[in-house]
Parts: structure tokens; C-alpha cells; sequence
């Protein structure tokens, strides 16, 4: 996060959530606490602790390293005494994975959020892992050695001995590929199915960490008259320990997306790929042009959004019919089993709207794919604002009844649109 609202906001909201939903759900969060606010509880803590406690200090306000150290005594922490700026303390993961080099390391990861109101997230399968240039050493004497504890490049970078990766397919230097990582654990003997759990673990990270935001964002989001241009790619850093369980580090609002050859490698297909599921209508001019970027230029600083190709306000619309009204509060009044088959039942314009969003973005997806909704995902929505939104019920519906056969969704969504009566 780069911003300081967004990444206090965060963590205060976790911190908050784990004393009323317990330590099992949130098991994949190391101790957190936000300083000034939370400075006698962490002293407390500090002083209670060993010198092989370790714990990050991560200021709230700045990026690319700047700011981030590792102490483990309260004598390391004086200067904090008169913050004047709000401040992440994390408590240090001591045991992570290593492989043959002994190099710390943590992921990064890209999650697309297509909507708040239902709430829709992709999570993109490639991504970046980013290596110390020193090895691991946890001894409290090393407490200070940043670049065998912090894999952000621009801190490894000071000490002169970190190796750039040009070679997108290769398992060379400090930055590499995910999916050549996961090529890595495979050679060096890790299973396939251990690989898997993992993967699954992060995408049951991702889930949670969103919902648990999700009511804020979606009071805000639900305030807008149109679907049109609402999403948000996001930068999950996931660190994974010595049982290959992953912890979440941090949540970027506003990931970098660099130009080298490796970052590119990734980014720029991810970036195609979603500007495709999130719909995004280009002029003519710009479709037709050969130098694009000028035109891309205008496009950003054109508000008239009916300007865009192919682009019908009427699609997106957010305005709810009466129909649409009774049907939500009637909703409210089911139980999941009963609210399936009557909001499926006869579906009203903004109904329709959504389902078509919906499917259209699941066409369009390929690198990325959607882990909620989906069939399996209602177990979830427990930890969802209460009482539940009636397009998360929507959605919770439609992925019940059609996950397994979606032709007959769409044909279902395709005989209403003949009538048109999702442009009413």
C-alpha cells in the first residue's frame, strides 16, 4: 500500500476482525499493531519478548523500501516514541522457506477486483518473487542485516550484490518468474499436490482479506449509478514458511508495474488480459491508430464516456426498477435454499445487467481466473457484511444452479435479452 489510509485502514480492520472471528480464521496473519495508537501493547509485548523475537517496522506513508527495519529491543525503537505519521509493526516470521541458496523470499501477487457490489475477484496465476541478496540468517546478532531479512529490491540493492534477472524464463538473480519458481520447488522435490495446497491456501488469503474490507468499499461503490470502469488490481505479498504455509505480508492498493524485461514479462500480458475482462471501451481513433499513446492520452482526459466505442450507458446502470426493490426485500426474508429458486426465478434489468457482467468477464478470463464467486465459495459469505447484500445472493444463485453448465446460464440470460429487458 502507498498511501497512508489505505494501508493503516487495512490492518486495522484485520486486527479488529480477528477478535471476533477467532485466531483460526486468522491464522495466516502474523501480529500486527499500528503505532502510536497500540504503543503500550507492543512495549508489552517487547518486553515480555526474547532477542530472538524479531519484528518489522513498516511505515505507513512511504514505498520502495524506504523506511522498512528489523528490530528486536525496545532501545531499537526510540525514535517512534513521537510519531507524528501512523506506523505498521509486524511481528518477523522466523522459520520461512529456503531453497538450495538459503535466500529468503516472499511472493507477489496480483488480484483484480472486478466489483464490490457483488464483490468478484480474480487472481492472476503468474506473478513475482522477489529474493534477499544475502543469505537467511535468523541469529539476533544479524537483526540488522536487511538484505538477508527484506526481499524488496530497492533495499538489496544498496549493499551492491543483487543480480538483476533478465531472462524471464530463467531461475536466475533475485527476481524470478512464479510460475518458474514453482518449476524450482518441483526439481527440487516438492510435490505436486503440496504445490497445490498452497496455491489454494493463498487464494483462501486473498478471500478473506477482501471480504473482510468489503463492507466500507461496497457503501462507497453501491453510491455509484454505473458498473462501468469500477475495478481494482491489487499486489498481494505472500510470504511462505519452512511448511510452505503462506502468511500475507501486505496488501498493495497501488502495485509498481515496472518496465524491465521480467516484470514486463508478467505485467504487460496481465494488464491486457484485464482491461479485457473489465470491459473497457476504446475510441476509433485509438482501435485504428498505429501510435496509440497520444491518443491514449486524450482518451484519459475525455469524460464523455459515450464517446467510446461500442459503449451503452444503459448496460452498466446500477438503477433499480421496482421489481428489482420487491425483490430484495422480499429476499430478506429467505433462507439460502429459498432464495435460490425464487431470485432465479424471474429475473429483473439490474439482475440481468449483472449476470451479463458477470459472464462476459468469465469469458474474457483466461491467466486470471475468478476464485469468488464460485460454487464452492458459499461458506464465505458468513464473513460477509450483515445482513448479506442481495447481488452477493444473486450471485451465490446463478453460480449454484449453472456453475457446472454454464451454456444453459447464458442461453437462460440470452432468451431475456431478446426481449431486452435488461435495458428497461
Amino acid at each position: 500500500m502507498r498511501d497512508k489510509e489505505n494501508k493503516v485502514d487495512m490492518w486495522l480492520s484485520k486486527v479488529e476482525e480477528m477478535v471476533d472471528t477467532g485466531d483460526d480464521f486468522w491464522d495466516f496473519l502474523p501480529d500486527t499493531l499500528i503505532l502510536p495508537d497500540e504503543w503500550e501493547r507492543f512495549l508489552s509485548l517487547l518486553s515480555c519478548s526474547s532477542a530472538k523475537v524479531f519484528w518489522i517496522i513498516k511505515p505507513s506513508c512511504l514505498n520502495r523500501g524506504m523506511g522498512i527495519r528489523v528490530i528486536n529491543k525496545e532501545s531499537d525503537i526510540a525514535d517512534l516514541r513521537d510519531l507524528q505519521t501512523s506506523v505498521c509493526v509486524q511481528k518477523y516470521l522466523l522459520s520461512p522457506y529456503l531453497l538450495a541458496s538459503q535466500l529468503k523470499f516472499d511472493l507477489r501477487l496480483y488480484v483484480l477486483v472486478t466489483s464490490w457490489d457483488p464483490i468478484c475477484i480474480f487472481i492472476y496465476k503468474d506473478g513475482l518473487v522477489r529474493f534477499c541478496s544475502e543469505k537467511y540468517n535468523s541469529s539476533p546478532d544479524n537483526v540488522d542485516e536487511m538484505c538477508c531479512h527484506i526481499t524488496n529490491p530497492e533495499v538489496n540493492k544498496t549493499r551492491g550484490r543483487y543480480i538483476n534477472n533478465r531472462d524471464p524464463n530463467s531461475c536466475k538473480g533475485h527476481k524470478w518468474r512464479l510460475r518458474c519458481f514453482w518449476d524450482a520447488l518441483k526439481k527440487e522435490g516438492v510435490h505436486e499436490k503440496t504445490i497445490k495446497k498452497t496455491w489454494e491456501k493463498i487464494e483462501d488469503i486473498v478471500i478473506k482479506t477482501l471480504l473482510s474490507a468489503n463492507s466500507n468499499v461496497t457503501s462507497k461503490f453501491s453510491e455509484r449509478n454505473s458498473m462501468y470502469n469500477c475495478y481494482s488490481l491489487t499486489g498481494f505479498d505472500i510470504l511462505l514458511d519452512s511448511e510452505l504455509t503462506p502468511h500475507l505480508l501486505e496488501v498493495n492498493t497501488k502495485p509498481e508495474l515496472l518496465q524491465y524485461p521480467l516484470d514486463s514479462a508478467v505485467n504487460k500480458p496481465m494488464v491486457l488480459e484485464m482491461f479485457r475482462i473489465v470491459g473497457y471501451h476504446l475510441p476509433t481513433s485509438v482501435l485504428c491508430s498505429v501510435q496509440g499513446g497520444e491518443d491514449v492520452t486524450n482518451l484519459f482526459k475525455n469524460t464523455e464516456t459515450e464517446s467510446l466505442q461500442g459503449f451503452n450507458e444503459r448496460l452498466y446502470s446500477r438503477i433499480k426498477d421496482k421489481k428489482h426493490r420487491e425483490k430484495e426485500k422480499t429476499s430478506a426474508c429467505l433462507t439460502r435454499e429459498e432464495g435460490i429458486e425464487f431470485i432465479l426465478k424471474d429475473l429483473s434489468p439490474l439482475d440481468l445487467r449483472i449476470l451479463i457482467k458477470s459472464e462476459e468477464e468469465l469469458s474474457q478470463s483466461h491467466s486470471f481466473s475468478r476464485i469468488f464467486p464460485t460454487a464452492d465459495t458459499f461458506h464465505y459469505l458468513r464473513f460477509l457484511s450483515s445482513p448479506l447484500s442481495y447481488t452477493d445472493k444473486l450471485m451465490d444463485a446463478y453460480e449454484q444452479r449453472y456453475a457446472v453448465d454454464r451454456l444453459s446460464g447464458r442461453e437462460m440470460i440470452g432468451e431475456y435479452c431478446k426481449q431486452k429487458k435488461h435495458l428497461m
